[in-house]
């Protein structure tokens, strides 16, 4: 895609371009994952172009339904390159990169992301159980987003209650439906890592680029971005300048707006929502969301290992480079397809 791509700009007119993909955020909801898409644009609001929460890569990723009922796997990612593409076409020529912060339903469908473009980084960002529960209800719990959809829940939903032995979602407190709707986001994202490890471990090069995909806490933002993710996995030099722009806007709230009460400077709450949280939430939490969270967190240590043996020297030890080549990727899931078609008839 990147290939056809570049092939493409260079039949154009040199006044106009379309930028690559060079990261995407995916995220809990409530974690974050604005302070990221700020930081991106406000280290270099010359060369980058972000796009957050934008409603046509949503709509591109979830075309074909949860479980492609409606179209195809392979047109889902066609469009979805399709539509990316013509987001980055640019007459700027100062624009060099492209960002995209999906919205957290995108999450659910993170694969035909990856599908679409195996060798774009990407993120996930996640927060403490207890506290990405405490933001989304202290609106008012019948009103906030995480249970919007508890008198029709979505079938992937509705199988997490199942799994846990809540049959009928009517029967349930708004506590445990809101951390069950969360939990089906963050499975998603391990489900996503998780495939990809398992990748990994049968390729005869032990690679993959499944070391694209980062999950990052909450409590590790916004250093995490100038100190590993954009040099290391983006190769992206950082100057004083871009981390002092990034430092800058993490103290503003991050979804200020005019006339908005909240804006300003932003002030840590972490702590205050951990105090205030009460039993229903807390044992909410554990039933649905703390195998997930443990295994985010796995999944980062392992990353950091990954990152730190690699800048040792980019091998395994054994000559064997520690990343999988995309086309390789491309390729292995293209015969797992080809397994499970064949399996099903």
């Amino acid at each position: 895609q990147q290939q056809q791509q570049q092939q493409h700009n260079n039949n154009k007119s040199s006044s106009s371009k379309s930028l690559p993909v060079t990261g995407v955020v995916f995220h809990e909801s409530r974690c974050g994952s604005t302070l990221v898409a700020n930081s991106l644009i406000a280290m270099n609001p010359d060369a980058h172009c972000v796009y957050s929460e934008s409603t046509p890569p949503l709509k591109a990723l979830g075309i074909c339904g949860d479980d492609f009922q409606r179209c195809s796997s392979t047109k889902a990612i066609q469009l979805v390159q399709d539509v990316m593409y013509l987001m980055g076409r640019t007459s700027d020529d100062e624009e060099t990169d492209m960002f995209f912060k999906i919205q957290s339903a995108g999450t659910a469908h993170i694969s035909t992301f990856t599908n679409a473009f195996p060798d774009v980084p990407w993120l996930f960002v996640y927060r403490d159980p207890v506290q990405v529960m405490m933001s989304h209800l202290s609106q008012g719990i019948k009103s906030a987003n995480c249970v919007r959809t508890k008198s029709n829940p979505p079938p992937a939903l509705q199988t997490i209650l199942q799994d846990h032995g809540y049959s009928n979602p009517q029967d349930i407190g708004y506590e445990l439906y809101c951390a069950a709707h969360l939990a089906r986001i963050c499975t998603s994202a391990v489900k996503e890592l998780e495939e990809k490890e398992s990748r990994r471990s049968r390729s005869s090069s032990r690679g993959s680029s499944s070391s694209w995909g980062t999950p990052v806490n909450y409590v590790q933002l916004p250093q995490y971005l100038y100190e590993s993710w954009l040099p290391t996995i983006l190769d992206r030099s950082i100057t004083e300048e871009e981390i002092s722009n990034i430092m800058k806007i993490s103290t503003m709230y991050s979804k200020g707006r005019n006339g908005d009460k909240r804006q300003g400077e932003w002030h840590e709450d972490s702590e205050q929502k951990t105090k205030k949280a009460s039993t229903q939430i807390i044992e909410a939490a554990d039933i649905f969301l703390k195998e997930s969270y443990d295994i985010l967190e796995n999944y980062h240590s392992q990353k950091e290992d990954e990152l730190n043996h690699n800048n040792d020297g980019n091998d395994d030890g054994d000559g064997n480079s520690m990343f999988l080549d995309p086309k390789e990727e491309i390729e292995a899931r293209a015969g797992e397809d080809d397994q499970q078609q064949q399996q099903q008839q």
